[in-house]
């Protein structure tokens, strides 16, 4: 009996150990995170100004401030995840911040550290799409944790996929 009551603590402080190092707290929040977001429904947005609607997972709220060509949806659940969508007549600022751009047709998708004027983020990112349409842009842009990259690939899969007719 003595034998197997240590056998279970060794196992115990192993398991702590073990997630002290990955500094963790019990919950691997990124394979939570990529399931909330593999599991999620679609719904739909327009932008009756803009004539475009997209499909976005529910579990991403849209804001009460949202205006024609400037949306926002957000999650704030274990990180928080913001997509927002903006019209705007040059996606230069963006190019010059991105890490890879790549040309789609009539659209450019930019990946690279978050930015808000002159002030970059190391620990936070952005995936960019970027539709051209009659003279303006039309920008939907992730901004993530940087450390829930992978667990994001199916929303910047939707996002890469969105076209405007």
């Amino acid at each position: 009996m003595r034998v197997f009551l240590a056998v279970i603590a060794v196992a115990i402080a192993i398991t702590f150990s073990i997630d002290s190092i990955r500094g963790g707290n019990g919950i691997d929040e990124e394979r939570v995170l990529r399931s909330v977001i593999d599991k999620a429904k679609m719904k739909s947005f327009t932008d009756s100004f803009y004539s475009y609607t997209i499909t976005y997972p529910d579990f991403l709220q849209p804001s009460a401030y949202n205006q024609p060509g400037d949306n926002s949806f957000s999650y704030h659940g274990m990180t928080d995840i913001i997509v927002d969508t903006s019209v705007v007549e040059s996606i230069d600022v963006i190019k010059s911040h991105a890490d890879t751009i790549s040309c789609r047709g009539n659209s450019v998708i930019m990946n690279g550290n978050y930015f808000e004027g002159d002030s970059t983020f190391e620990h936070m990112r952005f995936h960019t799409k970027a539709i051209h349409s009659a003279k303006r842009w039309i920008t939907f842009t992730v901004v993530y944790d940087k450390k829930y990259e992978t667990s994001l690939r199916r929303i910047n899969d939707i996002i890469d996929k969105w076209i405007i007719c």
